[in-house]
């Protein structure tokens, strides 16, 4: 009688059982909020002291939170067993229980006052703060080139205040009509670029800095729309520059 002998796989094709997952517990929504605004920053701009400061910050807003609950909890629960004492319901447990809970509100109050106020470490947060300044400061938008056009009628304007005789207006070309408004778009958007940065600057920045920092982050993001408006507008001044040289039509105040 022949025995019935199974084959043992080699161990190359021997699985191991998956792992449990284990589900990580959900962060508090101060330290999720706070976790989304640094990732939502440059990553030159995040020193990890800064980072760290930033979340211990938020931690113990999450703990403050949560303790300020608990107080209320138990003193709505005291409120509620007093009140039991006062009608004299079951009044021995009635008495056991308002001992019991007002020395968990005990607690809970020295706890309070044991919790560190949530502050950030000012020099992590000072330096962040520099080096987004820096990068506002080298990413200003430059000034439109100057259309020569304009240039010319406003010194023909200053001229004609005191000149007897100023003499006829710079004349536009149909290049320097079609360059104005793209010229003069330019213009406001690097000076509206530009005052908002000084009100970023001269701003009071609160202990958490982040939403002066995202604003920051707009603002770099904003100047490269700038910037590309005001290369539109060079283009075209720099035609109707040529256009205008060209055609002989430049005006200069009279020597």
């Amino acid at each position: 009688m022949s025995m019935l002998r199974t084959k043992t796989p080699p161990a190359s094709q021997v699985t191991e059982p998956d792992a449990p997952t284990v589900a990580l517990p959900e962060p508090e929504p101060e330290v999720a909020a706070a976790q989304a605004a640094l990732d939502g920053l440059p990553a030159e701009w995040v020193r990890e002291d800064f980072a760290a400061t930033i979340l211990r910050r938020a931690n113990l807003q999450a703990a403050t939170r949560k303790l300020a609950a608990r107080i209320a909890a138990a003193e709505v629960a005291t409120a509620v067993a007093l009140v039991a004492v006062e009608a004299g319901e079951d009044t021995d447990e009635a008495i056991t229980s308002l001992v019991s809970l007002k020395a968990a509100q005990g607690r809970l109050e020295a706890a309070r006052g044991v919790l560190p106020p949530a502050t950030t470490d000012a020099a992590a947060v000072n330096t962040v703060l520099s080096v987004a300044a820096l990068t506002l400061q080298q990413r200003t938008p430059a000034a439109p080139a100057v259309l020569a056009y304009l240039d010319q009628m406003e010194q023909w304007r200053q001229y004609s205040l005191w000149a007897r005789v100023p003499g006829d207006a710079p004349v536009a070309t149909d290049a320097d009509r079609a360059a104005i408004a793209p010229y003069e778009a330019a213009v406001a958007q690097v000076a509206q670029w530009r005052a908002g940065l000084a009100a970023w600057a001269g701003a009071r920045v609160t202990a958490d800095a982040l939403p002066h920092l995202a604003a920051a982050v707009a603002y770099v993001s904003l100047a490269v729309e700038v910037a590309a408006v005001v290369a539109t507008a060079d283009k075209q001044t720099a035609a109707a520059n040529s256009a205008r040289t060209a055609a002989g039509l430049d005006w200069s105040v009279p020597r």
